[in-house]
Formats: C-alpha cells, structure tokens, sequence
C-alpha cells in the first residue's frame, strides 16, 4: 500500500501530519485494524486513515456533534455522535487518534479512558496537549515511548505492557 495524503483548507491535519503517521504507525498494518479516530469536523483524518489502512479496517469516528459527511465519504467509517470519554469500544482497538477537545485536562481523561482498551494512542496539536502527554509520562506506573517530530502536531504514545 502506498502513502496517500488528503488536502482540505479547513482542517490543520496537514502533508506533514499524514506523512508522520504513515511511517510512524500506519506503514505497521498491513491486516484488517479496528481503530478510533475522535474529532471528525472536516472528516480529513477519517479519510486519511480509511485510504491508508486495509480496506477491511473499522474506523470508529467520535464527535460530540454532527458534521455534514462528504459525498465520498468511506463505507468503513462508523461515525458516533457524543463525548469520546462516553463511547466504549466493542472491543480492543488497535489504535486511536485524538483531535478533538484540546483542553489539557480533557485530553488527559481521554488518553486515560482509551488506555484500557489500546496500547498506542495517538493525537493532533501537540503543542496545545503538551501538558496532558507530560503529565501522562510523568506517571510511573507504566512504560511508555513518545514519539514526535519537529515538523509535525501529531504525536504517538506506545505502552510498553
């Protein structure tokens, strides 16, 4: 499977984010994976995800509101309407990104509640998050491999477990 990147004037979810996830995290599955994706205003990274994943792939689209969907819009995407700390996943996930609420606070009870059911979350605007993932790594309970870019606001966390 090849890169492939999404361009929409609206949304933040940039080349470079795209391109960051690719060879960080995606370029890892080449199976059917059941991920979620949470914050789905111009729908870019559900696209993004569903075009670079296995076609058979489950992606769970979570927003605490409606957006219009695009008139291409993927067959594999499942979109639920409420708060992600809410939505619990009818089984384990293989991995989920976060872009929606960007309250540190908010962000750190969603890395909390998604870590039961994943071991690899990751994220957008890292700068504006910065302090949920540092107060996450500050926590000793658990080992875990941050990995991030000059050049991108995506960011990953893996649990080693």
């Amino acid at each position: 499977m090849s890169f492939q990147s999404f361009y929409n004037t609206e949304s933040y979810f940039g080349k470079e984010d795209q391109k960051f996830l690719y060879e960080n995290l995606l370029v890892n599955y080449t199976d059917p994976v059941t991920i979620a994706e949470v914050g789905n205003h111009t729908w870019t990274s559900a696209k993004y995800f569903s075009a670079n994943l296995h076609p058979d792939s489950t992606i769970h689209s979570i927003d605490i509101t409606e957006n219009t969907k695009p008139d291409d819009f993927p067959a594999n995407i499942k979109s639920k309407i409420l708060e992600s700390i809410n939505w619990f996943p009818p089984n384990r996930l293989d991995f989920v990104y976060l872009d929606g609420d960007h309250d540190p606070e908010y962000v750190y009870k969603e890395i909390k509640h998604f870590e039961k059911y994943t071991d690899i979350i990751a994220g957008h605007d890292g700068g504006k998050v910065a302090q949920a993932i540092m107060k996450i790594l500050g926590e000793k309970e658990q080992r875990i491999q941050f990995t991030c870019n000059s050049f991108s606001s995506s960011w990953i966390l893996r649990y080693d477990r």
